[in-house]
């Protein structure tokens, strides 16, 4: 909630023409006409037109922190908060703002002036805010899956803004979330449903018991009879007629 000094009075300014204009390649003393002030006070305040971008982009963070907290009240399931979270930022409204949040997390990794504490508070307060949201929820606030979300939850923005589709990217990743269980790719399958990765492979091997494979047959060994023939065949080239045995092959010892 903005308070009344100079510098918030100024933010104030600054954010309403971001949203009207966005701030593109708007110079200091653009920015500063824009807030009905000049260039040095913008210097005094925020230190450069980094510290700008910066300090609108925590300003609109802290707003969007709150509605989240207003949209968890009026949210009946996990599912529900997420799709009204992203209609909300999915909003073309949004827009200028979002790509002002990776221009300034950018600007922040390269240590432009103006840009100090942005990165320290760039996901810790969410981290926060977010464990509150999810007790009310009935969740258990675990950080790691906390984080996990508000990755996932930028990395789609990034998406939307980049490709203009708002509505592509959440689609698959709104339908995984489920009311106190895991995402539908990391849930292990019950046992009333089996994984067919493993299912298939066993119904194969059964369908195989029943397939003749003459590949697989044990080579069966030829009669004592032919046997003795072929040996004498082999001593004696030079017949080729088969060699009458003496003895039948069932009474030979």
């Amino acid at each position: 909630m903005p308070s009344t000094s100079p510098r918030e009075r100024l933010l104030t300014e600054l954010v309403a023409y971001a949203a009207r204009q966005g701030l593109a390649d708007a110079s200091l003393r653009e920015l500063a006409a824009a807030a009905g002030t000049s260039h040095r006070m913008l210097i005094y305040h925020f230190g450069s037109r980094e510290g700008v971008v910066a300090a609108i982009v925590q300003r609109v963070e802290a707003h969007q922190r709150l509605a989240l907290a207003s949209l968890a009240e009026e949210a009946t399931s996990p599912t529900d908060l997420v799709r009204r979270q992203w209609a909300q930022l999915s909003d073309p409204a949004m827009w200028p703002f979002i790509r002002l949040f990776f221009e300034a997390t950018s600007l922040a990794l390269h240590g432009r002036p103006g840009t100090e504490g942005f990165l320290i508070t760039l996901t810790d307060t969410w981290l926060r805010d977010a464990a509150v949201v999810a007790e009310r929820l009935g969740l258990a606030a675990d950080s790691t899956e906390l984080r996990l979300g508000v990755a996932l939850m930028r990395g789609l923005l990034l998406d939307a803004v980049a490709s203009g589709d708002p509505t592509g990217p959440p689609r698959r990743w709104s339908a995984t979330w489920r009311s106190g269980s895991a995402p539908a790719a990391d849930r292990r399958p019950s046992r009333s449903e089996p994984d067919p990765e493993v299912l298939d492979p066993l119904r194969q091997r059964r369908r195989d018991r029943h397939v003749p494979d003459l590949r697989r047959r044990r080579a069966v060994p030829a009669p004592r009879h032919e046997v003795v023939h072929r040996v004498r065949r082999a001593l004696d080239p030079a017949r080729h007629r088969p060699v009458q045995l003496v003895a039948h092959p069932a009474t030979h010892p």
